[in-house]
Formats: C-alpha cells, sequence, structure tokens
C-alpha cells in the first residue's frame, strides 16, 4: 500500500505514520464493501471510494 519508498517518504515529511495509513485505508475499504454488501441500493460505492481517496490524496498533497 503506502509502505513503498516514495509513498513512505511523502507521509513522514507529512507527519504521517505509513502503518496507520495502511489500518485506515484497509478499514475504509472492508467497511464500505460490508455497507455495500448490506444495502447495495443505498450505498454509492464509486461515490464512497472517490470520497475517501481525494480526501486521501489531499491529506499525502505536498
Amino acid at each position: 500500500m503506502v509502505k513503498d519508498l516514495v509513498g513512505q517518504a511523502v507521509v513522514q515529511c507529512r507527519g504521517l505514520d505509513p502503518a496507520t495509513l495502511d489500518v485506515e485505508t484497509a478499514a475504509f475499504i472492508e467497511g464500505a464493501h460490508l455497507l455495500w454488501l448490506l444495502d447495495p441500493e443505498q450505498v454509492d460505492l464509486v461515490a464512497v471510494h472517490r470520497s475517501y481517496f481525494e480526501g486521501l490524496a489531499a491529506r499525502l498533497r505536498p
């Protein structure tokens, strides 16, 4: 996930912990998919993913 050399350097410069981001991202994906499986007509999985990853990208942007 985020643990490649460039990614690790970016998150460390931003004061973020790569291991924490890994767990956070995995938890988001598992949770979003579970909610979608429970009620696919109410959960726009594409929109939820887009929103989360746009927010993550903004946190990682220098």
